[in-house]
């Protein structure tokens, strides 16, 4: 079923329940994944990020297991392993206003339960053929939250440091001035304004 070859990434499963942790891991297996890692806490799960990061988390959210908590801890804790880690939701939680809150706290894809190996493969998929640059406001660090590139015609009245002519909706180019998006080359920390509050 695998398109690409897995054997050389490590993804950390976190996942309540041991048949479901039993599994996703088979499901991984089954795709030729190297190293798989399960805990069924977010304690232990964020314990094990912090020793060794991986290159993909599929985590839980649901009573018992708050993988939002998780999310929060991977994406703006200091001792993170990697605070860019691609993050696959995998939770019972099917309203659109969990989504957005999952959408919100930094995740990459969310899946829900009841799932194939086929729907956990088109996430894997997904984001490998489809990175996000990580945003980083005063809110919200994280993927772009923003999926698809809209064609414009009319004025851009957008006043930004990174916008520059070549760099309109819909096309390629470098950025002028600080880079504000994470993974991007020239990222610089923007510096606080004055009288910005703290």
């Amino acid at each position: 079923m695998s398109e690409y070859n897995l054997q050389s990434i490590d993804v950390l499963v976190v996942e309540k329940h041991f048949h479901m942790r039993r599994l996703i891991r088979d499901i991984l297996a089954e795709f030729g994944v190297g190293t798989i890692r399960v805990a069924d806490t977010v304690e232990n799960a964020f314990e094990m990020f912090q020793e060794r990061a991986s290159d993909l988390v599929l985590t839980d959210w649901s009573p018992g297991l708050d993988g939002i908590k998780f999310l929060e801890l991977v994406r703006r804790n200091e001792t993170s392993g990697d605070m860019f880690v691609p993050i696959i939701m995998v939770t019972a939680n099917t309203e659109l206003n969990h989504v957005c809150i999952a959408r919100d706290a930094g995740i990459n894809e969310y899946l829900a339960k009841p799932f194939s190996a086929r729907l956990i493969y088109h996430r894997i998929k997904s984001i490998i053929e489809n990175p996000r640059l990580f945003v980083r406001t005063g809110q919200y660090f994280g993927p772009d939250r923003r999926r698809r590139r809209l064609e414009f015609g009319g004025l851009e009245r957008r006043q930004h440091a990174n916008l520059q002519a070549s760099d309109r909706r819909g096309s390629e180019g470098d950025h002028a001035g600080s880079e504000r998006r994470q993974g991007q080359p020239g990222y610089r920390v923007a510096e606080p304004r004055e009288g910005a509050r703290h």
